[in-house]
């Protein structure tokens, strides 16, 4: 690989939106967050988030938390994550309270994506990557 492309295992957003959702008569909750890619050009990405069991199990063998899926003609990325319950409410009450400035996240995957040093993304078809982990920045006065 040449200077002008890298490897990068993560991913680092700014949260644009965020909507607490409560779905039909069983209640159940969902957060779909909306979220402007900082370390990749001209991308964006549409996460969903929902409350796991306490005993949260991997949703696959080779994902902890959830995948990504990036389609090859479009610049928006989808996610899908499961958080125990505990950090599900956490997460939602850390977004509830105002702040100076957008809050930001970040995943770190299961397999590396190329990308330039203008941040260009480079995918050869529609890749789905396991998420290990997320971790979040809210900032504070």
């Amino acid at each position: 690989m040449n200077a002008s492309w890298t490897q990068i295992d993560h991913i680092n957003m700014a949260i644009q939106t965020a909507d607490f959702q409560l779905l039909g008569r069983a209640g159940e909750t969902a957060l779909t967050l909306s979220c402007a890619l900082t370390n990749i050009a001209r991308g964006t990405c549409q996460i969903e988030i929902r409350p796991a069991a306490d005993n949260l199990r991997p949703i696959s063998p080779q994902a902890l938390m959830g995948n990504l899926t990036i389609e090859l003609n479009r610049r928006v990325m989808q996610s899908s994550l499961l958080l125990t319950a505990a950090h599900f409410s956490d997460l939602v009450n850390a977004l509830a309270r105002p702040a100076p400035r957008p809050a930001s996240l970040t995943l770190r995957l299961a397999e590396s994506l190329t990308v330039s040093i203008q941040g260009d993304l480079s995918i050869e078809k529609e890749t789905e990557i396991p998420i290990l982990d997320i971790s979040f920045n809210f900032p504070t006065r």
